[in-house]
């Protein structure tokens, strides 16, 4: 005797709609996955340097669980999960332009930053602070004391 409970004629139904819908060609329609909303990313602040002749070191406010991005004019992107980024090798006397951005772990990436920065001069008799800085008049050299005033020896402090 057949079985006519209310589970077999569901069950029955069931196996119906799926052959129709097989034999008809037609797929049934997939559940949208759910797009992440992308999260605001704060970007890295009190941007600052310090630097010696051959370096810069460029620091910020960092937030914890993001990883930060710089790069120096003409250098490739590098990553931290720290406040502070070292450049070395660079030229004594010169100004580059830093950029830094910061990026959380869905990707998301914050606006990104920038400021210029100058290595010092090693022999402060030497007229490197003209060289990078235009505001100072060339034709004018300074003692090495006037240059201690505003820059040190082997290192300098700046903020913008």
């Amino acid at each position: 005797m057949p079985d006519n409970s209310p589970s077999t004629r569901h069950q029955a139904r069931e196996a119906s709609a799926f052959l129709a819908a097989f034999f008809s060609g037609v797929a049934p329609t997939p559940t949208p996955t759910p797009t992440a909303t992308p999260e605001p990313v704060t970007p890295p602040s009190n941007l600052r340097y310090t630097s010696g002749s051959s370096w810069v070191n460029v620091l910020w406010d960092s937030t914890s669980g993001l990883t930060y991005k710089a790069r120096i004019s003409g250098g490739s992107w590098r990553s931290t999960s720290g406040s502070s980024m070292l450049f070395g090798g660079l030229f004594e006397g010169t100004t580059y332009f830093v950029w830094v951005y910061a990026q959380n772990a869905n990707g998301d990436k914050s606006d990104t930053v920038s400021m210029s920065v100058s290595t010092g001069c090693s022999d402060p008799g030497f007229n490197c602070l003209i060289a990078s800085e235009e505001s100072v008049n060339s034709e004018i050299s300074p003692s090495a004391s006037a240059y201690a005033a505003i820059w040190s020896p082997t290192s300098l402090v700046r903020s913008e």
